[in-house]
């Protein structure tokens, strides 16, 4: 149902201006619900615009929640095809949130709808799902089966398959596997350049894992000065390796400030998995190698100021428990 007034609102979300089109819908939704008799649907596509427009102020589980409103209206309506775009939406707004069992709940109950190509675009999206909760075989059967439906009908779709197929086999120490995706994206001729990037990153730490750091340094080096100054999240990804062999290297005050970057970079990219990831692992450097290491690691690379180091030992003295 496009009506002339989703036509003003589409044209705002592909204009950017998420605050008006969030503004406007959300004085029609009121209207409707003011109304003797409300248009369900007309409220069901009003709540996914609503959804689009939270979306792009990265308003994510606000997002989440007003896609499930549109599928509970569509579900009543027997809209199938509305209830299909309302559980993808919410499934990757959820992921955007960190909600990542729910996300996989709505992926999932999206499957029940849909062309093969909105399937396999499903099992993508629900792969990232499980690989955020370190679920890696579940991932790598998810991409697996998304490969088989999308055939060669969408090849970036299944070039970002591939990739994201490697790397969870990666993960799960199934190297060999690993580097036969990794052919064959190679064997499709020349990809563009955040593709080779991706799979330098991958190579590395592959090299990594089987404890042949020195060469994943270099490795790890060349990709980031292939990268410039774009592509922050690959970047992030090859500082999250360069973290761990440095550690590993015994370089540990390297590993926090390495840390740090990856945190930065994680943020330009707006990848929360990948800010989780390098929290979780400065954390555990620092329980291993002691708070001051971290500090005197972050003083160095100019994260913080001495007076502040002052102030976290004396916090550290005073904070003696309890509850307020």
């Amino acid at each position: 149902m496009t009506t002339p007034h989703h036509v003003i609102l589409d044209s705002l979300l592909g204009k950017e201006q998420y605050e008006a089109c969030r503004s406007t819908v959300e004085d029609m939704i009121k209207l409707q619900m003011e109304a003797a008799q409300p248009d369900d649907h007309e409220l069901a596509h009003l709540h996914l615009f609503l959804c689009r427009a939270l979306q792009g102020e990265h308003r994510h589980d606000q997002a989440g929640a007003k896609a499930d409103i549109a599928e509970f209206l569509a579900r009543k309506l027997k809209d199938w095809n509305l209830v299909r775009e309302a559980l993808y939406r919410a499934g990757f707004n959820y992921i955007q949130a960190g909600n990542y069992p729910t996300a996989v709940e709505r992926f999932t109950a999206s499957l029940d709808y849909g062309d093969d190509q909105f399937k396999a675009k499903a099992l993508f999206n629900r792969g990232h799902a499980h690989e955020r909760q370190l679920a890696f075989s579940f991932a790598a059967q998810d991409m697996e089966q998304a490969i088989q439906l999308v055939g060669d009908k969408e090849p970036s779709l299944l070039r970002d398959c591939r990739m994201n197929l490697a790397w969870h086999l990666i993960l799960l120490g199934e190297f060999e596997r690993a580097e036969k995706e990794l052919n064959r994206l190679s064997a499709h001729g020349p990809e563009d350049r955040y593709t080779q990037l991706q799979m330098a990153h991958d190579r590395l730490h592959i090299l990594h894992l089987k404890g042949e750091g020195r060469e994943a340094l270099l490795n790890a080096v060349t990709a980031l000065r292939q990268a410039g100054t774009d592509y922050p999240d690959v970047k992030a990804l090859v500082g999250l390796t360069l973290m761990s062999v440095s550690v590993e290297e015994g370089l540990v005050e390297q590993g926090f400030a390495l840390g740090v970057l990856s945190k930065r970079l994680a943020g330009k990219a707006n990848r929360l998995d990948l800010d989780q990831a390098a929290s979780r692992k400065m954390q555990a450097l620092e329980f291993s190698a002691g708070a001051d290491c971290l500090a005197q690691s972050l003083l160095r690379s100019g994260q913080v100021a001495q007076g502040a180091l002052s102030a976290r030992r004396t916090q550290k003295r005073v904070n003696i428990g309890g509850v307020n």
